[in-house]
């Protein structure tokens, strides 16, 4: 019994310390891998906050019994007594719960979209080049003669 008590205090609110706690709603920068999805620190702080929930229902069946003033002394230590560990592990216990319900539905979003990369940079213009040789001079048509001279007859 000692080695469990002490167990418990060791791991107090261990949703709170194990537990990341993911916005609501998540940012689109968040990633699934950042948090976590594991519910046993959740369990661990409702296994946690029993013994405490029990003194305050035994404290409490004996408050409503009629017993004489002692009765109802040892009635309200029990209750008192129960939910300092109760309140305090079971507030973590819900910390732990909804924390890594969000983190589920972050992880079923998917991974976000890889970002699209930069547009390509065009391609670099083709040198200019040298311009086609021109093709060789060649000799003028010959010219008509002018009317009324005689060619060559």
């Amino acid at each position: 019994m000692r080695a469990a008590a002490c167990a418990a205090l060791a791991c107090a609110s261990c949703s709170w310390i194990l537990v990341p706690s993911v916005p609501e709603p998540p940012p689109a920068a968040m990633r699934g891998d950042e948090c976590t999805a594991n519910v046993a620190p959740a369990i661990i702080d409702t296994l946690a906050a029993l013994p405490g929930v029990a003194l305050m229902v035994i404290g409490l069946s004996e408050m409503y019994d009629g017993g004489g003033p002692l009765e109802d002394a040892v009635a309200v230590t029990f209750v008192a007594v129960g939910a300092v560990p109760a309140a305090a592990f079971g507030l973590s216990a819900y910390h732990g719960y909804v924390h890594t319900s969000r983190c589920e539905r972050l992880r079923a979003r998917g991974p976000l979209p890889a970002a699209a990369p930069p547009p390509a940079a065009p391609p670099p213009a083709a040198p200019p080049s040298s311009p086609a040789p021109a093709a060789p001079p060649s000799s003028p048509a010959p010219a008509a003669p002018p009317p009324g001279s005689t060619s060559g007859r």
